[in-house]
């Protein structure tokens, strides 16, 4: 029953990291049309270029909104991450695309931490049994 559980954990965990790569893929799309928005803004582009970007500006924001709250309850992401696309994601979604690159070094870096100390803990404890024993005995 244990390798049943350490499997379905497994399979959670990387629908998780999928669900966290796409929402960071739909950020990055939403960075990219709101720097498009404002480049068409600063220039002096036709007004329907910046309507079009600005309605789609607006409609990846809400979406994003409605993707973020569901995936922070279903722990995908962090609050601080939620509260970060929600809330600043309408004025400037550069932020949240950032927020998802520091999210993103975190994990790597907690993994690397697990994975290092678990490997230090293998070792140690390896490396204290000189007697030939097991650790049954």
């Amino acid at each position: 029953m244990s390798a049943v559980t350490n499997e379905r954990s497994l399979g959670s965990e990387a629908q998780r990291q999928r669900a966290f790569r796409g929402l960071e893929g739909l950020s990055f799309v939403h960075s990219l049309i709101y720097a498009a928005l404002i480049t068409i803004w600063i220039v002096g582009g036709a007004a329907s270029a910046r309507y079009i970007l600005g309605w789609a500006h607006g409609l990846m924001w809400i979406l994003m909104s409605l993707l973020i709250i569901f995936a922070a309850r279903k722990l995908v992401v962090s609050f601080r991450l939620a509260v970060l696309v929600v809330v600043i994601g309408g004025l400037g979604p550069f932020a949240g695309t950032a927020g998802f690159l520091l999210e993103d070094r975190s994990r790597k870096r907690k993994e690397l931490g697990e994975i290092s100390q678990t490997s230090d803990a293998d070792t140690a404890r390896y490396s204290l049994r000189t007697d030939g024993g097991t650790d049954d005995d």
